[in-house]
């Protein structure tokens, strides 16, 4: 059913073809954030302006696991999706210059309101070291992302210690002029006291929807009868309650643009979300007693299987 906004009605077009490039989207939507070892790449980014020339801290050894939170962003009562943690880095990983090993990260970019957060669960494995002055700088990227300030608040951590830290961040850096692909990625190199690492940071596209609606219905229109608009129909295969779906999809950003339903009484609902870019996203929707029915509308194919990926977090993460 290609379905448009019911006060559409005035304004029908010719009906749209649905893209027919194939795209990996119909896997397991959890499985690109479940990533056990990311390898160093060979492509460094230059972290050796910061200040390496801090004498390095003897701490005293404290065995026990600890959990410090270093509240760094204020908690707000916003209803976006959380992430998971994905681990980044593993402890057997050696450091770019010193070879030091025995440090685990995890991370977790997440939408928090308007702004875009990056969670970071630092761990010391290592039994006689301390890791502490941590900063992180981003690799070019297609969305221009970047920390809003390199240095991390973060205590030292000990052996044994695990410390959670946050990282606001931007979209001034400099541009990687090339499409995202999937998985979507950001490289970025973690300066410690003791060396630096490079590692992969995957991201759901959802984080960068913008938190402000700016798709009228006319422009909708528009855009899905633009030739150069890729098409494709995907299907979730989760059970979950009509009323559920719109707020958990109005919730992170998809704007409802219009609602019709056919002579069988199926309804159709129409959403439109932007990326911080500006990139239109569409996405009509039917929902079923197992599974949703998607059409999906970008203005790039690779972003395809980042909007199903997204869609689907959106819907079964808390």
């Amino acid at each position: 059913m290609e379905g448009k906004p019911e006060d559409y009605s005035d304004q029908q077009g010719g009906q749209s073809t649905v893209y027919e490039n194939n795209y990996d989207t119909s896997s397991q939507i959890q499985s690109q954030i479940q990533q056990s070892q990311i390898q160093q790449v060979s492509q460094k980014i230059d972290l050796l302006e910061l200040d390496d020339n801090q004498p390095q801290q003897q701490q005293q050894q404290q065995p026990q696991i600890q959990t410090q939170i270093q509240t760094q962003i204020p908690t707000q009562s916003i209803q976006n999706i959380r992430i998971p943690f994905a681990e980044v880095l593993t402890a057997n990983t050696p450091g770019s210059q010193t070879q030091v090993q025995g440090l685990s990260i995890e991370t977790a970019f997440q939408k928090n309101g308007d702004k875009i957060v990056l969670d970071l669960k630092i761990t010391n494995k290592t039994q006689d070291k301390t890791f502490s002055d941590f900063g992180i700088k981003f690799n070019k990227n297609p969305f221009k992302l970047q920390p809003d300030t390199i240095e991390i608040q973060c205590q030292p951590v000990f052996p044994g210690q695990t410390q959670i830290a946050q990282s606001l961040i931007n979209t001034n850096g400099p541009a990687f002029e090339e499409p995202p692909q999937m998985p979507y990625k950001i490289q970025v190199a973690l300066k410690t006291n003791l060396d630096v690492f490079y590692f992969f940071i995957p991201m759901s596209l959802s984080v960068l929807f913008s938190s402000t609606a700016s798709i009228t219905q006319q422009k909708f229109i528009e855009l899905s009868q633009a030739q150069n608009i890729a098409r494709k129909q995907e299907v979730l295969q989760i059970q979950i309650d009509p009323q559920r779906m719109k707020e958990r999809l109005e919730r992170n950003y998809f704007f409802l643009i219009g609602v019709r339903k056919d002579e069988r009484g199926v309804e159709l609902l129409s959403y439109a979300a932007s990326l911080v870019n500006g990139m239109p996203l569409l996405v009509n929707v039917i929902h079923t007693p197992t599974a949703i029915n998607l059409q999906l509308q970008v203005p790039h194919p690779t972003l395809m299987p980042l909007l199903y990926q997204a869609i689907g977090f959106i819907l079964t993460l808390n």
